[in-house]
């Protein structure tokens, strides 16, 4: 099968007269500066409101796959995961891409912007989860890295986080409880 190719070109629409931006499907977009969209992300944080963060992920995750103009399911992982970058990209908020690490999924997020971690990884849950047509969370493991999870073992992972276990140690906790589930 043909994979198609993101196309960046005409993505934004500049509607000067009008006063918006819209994304080639129609969506309004809202062109913030870094120094505005941080303590607003803080803010949806501190009042508990990570789901609006994960809608963000989620419109991002229809953006993306609005571009591969075909059912998900029909295309190859690395092109969803590369629409998704583009995607990404586009909307400023770094370069994306996965590992894997032993049996874990974990996202990298370079060059992001000044956004709380929290408020990056519910972004992400929301894209992926838009992109798998599966509800998924992704918990910061520090340095711009997020371990995709199933949402019943995100919360664990979050104190292990908290208590300072670092990725490596994560993933080998993990693993016993992956082969346990099988």
């Amino acid at each position: 099968m043909d994979e198609p190719r993101f196309d960046p070109g005409g993505f934004w629409e500049f509607h000067l007269s009008g006063g918006a931006v819209h994304t080639r499907e129609g969506r309004r977009v809202v062109v913030l500066p870094e120094d505005v969209a941080g303590p607003l992300v803080r803010l949806a944080l501190d009042q508990g409101d990570e789901v609006l963060l994960a809608e963000l992920g989620t419109a991002l995750g229809a953006e993306a796959a609005a571009s591969l103009g075909a059912n998900l399911t029909e295309r190859s992982p690395e092109t969803v995961l590369g629409h998704a970058r583009s995607v990404v990209a586009l909307f400023g908020l770094g370069r994306l891409s996965l590992e894997q690490w032993g049996d874990a999924l974990v996202a990298r997020l370079e060059g992001a912007p000044a956004l709380h971690a929290e408020g990056l990884a519910a972004l992400l849950g929301g894209l992926f989860g838009a992109l798998g047509g599966a509800e998924v969370q992704c918990v910061s493991a520090g340095a711009g890295l997020f371990l995709v999870l199933h949402p019943h073992i995100a919360d664990a992972v979050r104190a292990w986080v908290a208590e300072g276990a670092d990725l490596a140690t994560i993933t080998a906790r993990l693993a016993p409880a992956a082969g346990a589930a099988s």
